[in-house]
């Protein structure tokens, strides 16, 4: 006999009510996004630096000492192309751990609370336990055309630690209009 509970036996250990729905992970749509910050990552890290110190190491040799206004603005350009692709690294690695901060985790919304199950470890989470829900929406265009809308919820927990949630969760925007609504009922008791 196996002592580790199921989701619903440590919903009642904890009292936090009948389930309401499961949020899985989405796996594919979770390493396909891994890849693409990762190929990103890469490329502008092993191609876009080196190249933006070049540019930068080469204005410093070849403008030393600057003569005009024109050598300046070749100097405010480099330092620029070297920004850009820092930013892109940046960019490429915020985008890495956003992708696997939940991976392979399940969510289980109960009505007096949550239980966030990740990698074997089972975090129980009581609405009284959250101060905040915070919903972001970022619509993405490509070239001018709309692809779609990311949803990101952020619990603030009365300990100050936060939960987030992304559109790598199945069904997001139910998950978190549900949790924004069950925390007002909460409130309101």
């Amino acid at each position: 006999m196996s002592n580790i509970l199921t989701p619903d036996e440590m919903a009642a250990t904890h009292q936090l009510g009948g389930r309401l729905g499961s949020y899985p992970y989405q796996k594919v749509r979770g390493i396909l996004s891994l890849l693409v910050f990762s190929f990103m990552a890469i490329s502008m890290g092993i191609i876009g630096i080196p190249l933006a110190l070049a540019a930068l190491i080469a204005t410093f040799v070849y403008l030393h000492p600057t003569r005009d206004v024109s050598d300046l603005l070749i100097l405010v350009l480099a330092v620029f192309f070297v920004a850009f692709f820092v930013w892109g690294v940046w960019i490429s690695v915020k985008g890495i751990v956003t992708c696997s901060r939940h991976f392979g985790s399940i969510i289980y919304l109960y009505s007096r609370g949550l239980i966030l199950i990740k990698g074997g470890k089972a975090r129980p989470l009581r609405w009284e336990q959250v101060s905040d829900v915070q919903e972001k929406k970022k619509r993405a265009y490509i070239r001018g055309i709309y692809t779609g809308t990311s949803f990101t919820y952020t619990l603030r927990l009365v300990d100050g630690k936060k939960l987030i949630f992304t559109s790598l969760i199945k069904d997001v925007t139910d998950l978190g209009d549900s949790i924004a609504l069950l925390t007002r009922q909460h409130d309101r008791l």
